[in-house]
């Protein structure tokens, strides 16, 4: 952008849409989603830093994982990530399709692929959790994809036609239709 910044790349705070890479990196390790989480409304992860949630699980200083997903709680998504790994949830984010997240820290972004045999250990912290680390938009559709299809990959496409019975509400154009 002319000031050092990469722009273009379509990648985003993940945020809580990441609570279902939690959930299944959760299930995986045999941790239920009915498991209940000390959730306060500020938990503070260093001397800097404190998490703070505006919301909570329905008044209660816990709750499961699962109303925290419901609610958009994160304090115990950052707690389970502390419990399982960053690790963990980056192998099953790598495991739905996801490719490549985004790490913010100077001295400028960096692209840290997720592909077999590149996932360091120790590469991403706690926060991976809570959605810290930016993804593609492109990459969270693949990622639910996956999930929405009972853990089966399928590799991504665009869509081709859309009918509604006989009747064609969309098609693309061919590629020799571009100019």
């Amino acid at each position: 952008d002319g000031q050092g910044q990469v722009t273009g790349h379509g990648y985003h705070p993940a945020g809580l849409s990441f609570a279902p890479y939690d959930l299944a990196a959760a299930l995986h390790d045999g941790i239920s989603v009915q498991s209940k989480w000390k959730a306060p409304d500020t938990l503070r992860v260093s001397r800097t830093v404190s998490l703070t949630d505006y919301t909570s699980c329905h008044g209660a200083n816990t709750c499961t994982l699962a109303d925290a997903a419901a609610s958009g709680v994160s304090i115990p998504f950052y707690s389970l990530t502390q419990k399982i790994g960053a690790d963990r949830v980056a192998e099953t984010l790598r495991a739905t399709g996801v490719t490549a997240l985004w790490t913010t820290a100077p001295p400028a972004p960096a692209r840290v692929e997720l592909s077999t045999g590149a996932l360091t250990p120790g590469r991403f912290g706690t926060d991976l959790g809570i959605g810290r680390y930016d993804v593609t938009v492109f990459d969270q559709a693949v990622g639910m994809a996956t999930f929405g299809g009972k853990g089966v990959y399928r590799p991504p496409y665009f869509i081709q036609q859309v009918s509604d019975g006989d009747r064609i509400v969309y098609k693309a154009p061919s590629t020799s239709d571009k100019p």
